[in-house]
């Protein structure tokens, strides 16, 4: 099995809310990731990837709106599944924008892969934005819209060079200390990145992270426009989404902000703000053992150690892993790994040592719960309980100290 450290950092929520105007919504580090894209200072190399559209100009400035002073009406770029019982993969290839007509022609056949009643998630942005200059992917309120980096839809050499000009900022993060976390999707002992060392890739090979991904930044839509508010009297088309956003945070009426239970280990949000946000740590942090972080992780709700870089993730990962594995059966990993020390320079063939791991901590009875209170507001009672009922099938598996990597199931 080859490790990956913080696989998981590629996911981000990019709350950017600009400098200029004054905001009540939180100010979060990955923001950053909009100056690292370079895509808004290139507005040209996106395009429509179906020509024709004669609203095509009022939906590239909105999703090219990447602060508050830019954030437009959502009478102009409505939101797909405003006055729509379901959201077609035509309508949402039709507000979909490209760097390259490749990437559109990929995301056209991964689309056919998601199940359709899923698709109703697609409801709550009002575009779709694939491109090169994009990394990490995230989701802004500013445009309405999600965007999508390019590596994950590469399938020849060329696009993949293109794809991965751009390093993701946050890849040192957490580098001081004195432990590392990093997660995996496994299925029939592929992990979900096997395919990636190739020069070319099929859609079969792309589809499992895409789609994971997909589910994860339309979770983050979802959850500052829940299908309940933007079909009802409440969604004024005639405010900008920043401002409507704005308004429901300063209100309390966000998903996120209403999750009946929260985190509770302090240790594990302190520590995400470290690993997932780039906050300096201080030498307690630093030393702190692989052994009770995993300790920590087992006993609170969360599904994913990325839950701790924000209520947003949380919210997101909760939905991502309880959709993929129902819906594709992968199994979910959380290693915590101990090194000899802070600073560590991890040498070439390194053995790592596990402090602590967790196989499938989505179907633990404590993140379950949280998972089916997060399903239901954001669909319905039906479609959560559906959910839920295959995360019954299975249970968690924990590994302790020292566990050997042959000792655990794949």
């Amino acid at each position: 099995m080859k490790i990956k450290i913080n696989t998981i950092l590629f996911l981000g929520l990019i709350l950017f809310t600009g400098c200029a105007k004054k905001t009540s919504l939180p100010y979060d580090h990955n923001q950053e990731a909009l100056d690292h894209s370079t895509l808004f200072d290139h507005p040209d190399e996106i395009s429509m990837y179906i020509e024709g559209n004669p609203d095509a100009e009022k939906i590239k400035k909105c999703a090219l709106a990447n602060t508050i002073e830019k954030s437009c009406l959502v009478l102009d770029s409505p939101l797909l599944g405003i006055n729509q019982t379901e959201v077609t993969i035509d309508a949402i290839l039709a507000k979909t924008l490209v760097s390259r007509k490749s990437y559109g022609d990929t995301f056209k056949s991964i689309l056919k892969m998601i199940p359709p009643e899923s698709l109703i998630m697609f409801g709550a942005v009002n575009a779709v934005v694939i491109a090169d200059r994009i990394t990490p992917s995230f989701y802004t309120f500013t445009s309405g819209a999600i965007y999508l980096s390019a590596s994950y839809f590469w399938k020849t050499p060329e696009e993949k060079i293109a794809s991965h000009k751009i390093v993701d900022y946050r890849s040192d993060f957490g580098n001081s200390l004195s432990y590392e976390v990093s997660n995996e999707y496994v299925k029939d002992k592929k992990d979900i990145w096997y395919s990636k060392s190739r020069s070319f890739r099929t859609n079969e090979e792309i589809a499992p992270a895409l789609i994971s991904l997909i589910f994860h930044e339309l979770a983050h839509a979802n959850d500052f426009f829940q299908k309940s508010f933007y079909n009802s009297s409440d969604l004024n088309m005639n405010k900008t989404f920043y401002t409507i956003t704005d308004e429901r945070w300063g209100k309390l009426e966000t998903l996120s902000q209403n999750v009946k239970v929260k985190l509770k280990s302090e240790i594990l949000l302190r520590v995400g703000k470290i690993l997932y946000q780039g906050e300096e740590a201080t030498i307690e942090d630093k030393n702190l053992k692989a052994a009770l972080l995993s300790d920590e992780f087992n006993n609170d709700g969360a599904s994913d150690m990325y839950a701790y870089s924000s209520e947003n993730e949380d919210v997101a990962m909760l939905v991502e892993r309880a959709m993929f594995f129902h819906y594709f059966k992968y199994n979910s990993y959380t290693y915590f790994f101990k090194f000899p020390g802070p600073d560590f320079k991890i040498p070439k063939d390194y053995t790592y040592e596990i402090g602590g791991a967790v196989k499938n901590k989505i179907t633990d009875a404590k993140v379950k719960e949280r998972a089916q209170d997060v399903l239901e507001k954001m669909f319905d009672a039906t479609y959560a309980q559906s959910v839920i009922n295959s995360l019954d099938k299975s249970s968690p598996t924990f590994y302790g100290e020292d566990t050997k990597f042959k000792s655990i199931e794949y």
